[in-house]
């Protein structure tokens, strides 16, 4: 049931909303620039460095697939996962294209930004207080190492494999493309292609700066493109970081989910066989500070 409190979010949500479809359908004009993602892959600075240039048809999307979609009259006080093991997300952004330019089939750049499926999860967790069981939080308030408390939150109803599910799930059914069809360069860690309407860029968030920005440039015709790192939020105040170190002995300590997440289809896919090693290979090890983050 929808309470009168949570109605505070809808003139906001609606505003945004119908900005965004009227600049989206504005006849003239820069073709509309989607960031695409789900959390912690770079998506925000890759945004920030798109909407210099593209302006008001710049957005920012984390889910586009209809079952992936939340309530935008209620501010879940604790985040809801599809069955998929995608989180609903209620964000503006996603409605606005979803409706505005895939449904509408209107033409528009796609930035869709991926990064190392055992480092998204881990960031989440390490970032992201919302996830936080009593039990977890319970054991940081006391000083306590906290990694069997994340053990049993990170091996729970927490979204492990978030990366590889929103690729599987939500980029398929909210794009209708699929991308297990055709070729990923390893090497370099982008690739451009064409679905209907739509121009997709895949970027991987572990390429240099400078390389992002030449796949950036190149596929967006904006020579003058500039990252600029974006880490301000939620993810970075006070006290993240003494879990850091316990998400890695965490994650360390689980040498099988390891191995079924680096050879997962998904991860094969975009990092090939070597990469695939380099990700199992960082993960196994003992983690030292802050390298979850």
């Amino acid at each position: 049931m929808i309470e009168l409190a949570d109605l505070h979010r809808l003139p906001s949500f609606l505003a945004r909303y119908a900005v965004k479809r009227v600049r989206f359908g504005a006849p003239v004009g820069p073709r509309p620039a989607v960031t695409y993602g789900t959390y912690r892959t770079s998506s925000t600075s890759i945004h920030h460095a798109i909407r210099a240039w593209r302006g008001g048809v710049a957005i920012k999307a984390h889910a586009l697939a209809p079952q992936h979609l939340g309530n935008v009259l209620r501010e879940a006080t604790e985040p809801i996962v599809h069955a998929s093991g995608v989180p609903l997300s209620s964000h503006y952004g996603n409605f606005a294209v979803r409706h505005g330019i895939v449904e509408a089939g209107r033409a528009a750049d796609v930035v869709l930004t991926i990064r190392d499926p055992i480092a998204v999860p881990a960031s989440v967790l390490y970032s992201f207080a919302g996830w936080w069981t009593p039990e977890l939080r319970a054991a940081l308030a006391a000083g306590a190492d906290p990694e069997a408390a994340l053990g049993r939150t990170f091996f729970g109803r927490f979204p492990r494999n978030l990366m590889v599910d929103w690729m599987r799930h939500d980029v398929r059914a909210g794009l209708g493309w699929d991308w297990s069809a055709v070729p990923f360069d390893h090497e370099r860690g982008w690739s451009a292609y064409e679905q209907g309407a739509l121009r997709i860029l895949v970027l991987r968030a572990d390429v240099a700066d400078a390389g992002k920005e030449e796949a950036l440039r190149s596929f967006l015709e904006i020579p003058g493109l500039r990252l600029e790192r974006s880490n301000a939020g939620r993810g970075f105040d006070k006290g993240r970081p003494a879990i850091a170190d316990a998400v890695g002995r965490m994650i360390a300590s689980h040498p099988d989910w390891i191995e079924s997440v680096v050879t997962d289809p998904v991860t094969r896919h975009f990092w090939g066989e070597r990469g695939a090693s380099r990700i199992r290979d960082r993960w196994s090890a003992v983690r030292i500070a802050g390298a979850a983050a």
